[in-house]
């Protein structure tokens, strides 16, 4: 599987931001608090879910809380392509 493009709707610094992946290896680098930290517990969270109230992993609500948190992973595997969505709403804050 290859990450080919990542959505990101609402997520800790990030709103409204694309990522393309077009080379066999990407790199993320840059200063502290660049993002790089949120870019990684975006992906993991969309994979895997957002933590709840009661989990100890860090919560990444911008505030104030927009009305959609979440966004979108697209995969491929050579032959197909494959889009996983995870989406909070405001109305469904955990």
């Amino acid at each position: 599987m290859k990450i080919e493009q990542i959505r990101i709707e609402n997520f800790g610094k990030f709103s409204d931001k694309t990522f393309n992946f077009t080379t066999n290896q990407t790199v993320f680098y840059g200063e502290n608090e660049a993002g790089k930290s949120t870019l990684a517990a975006f992906i993991s969270q969309i994979m895997f879910g957002f933590p709840n109230k009661t989990t100890k992993k860090k919560q990444y609500h911008p505030s104030p809380m927009p009305s959609l948190f979440g966004g979108e992973i697209v995969f491929s595997d050579g032959n197909s392509r494959f889009v996983l969505k995870r989406y909070l709403n405001k109305k469904n804050r955990r």
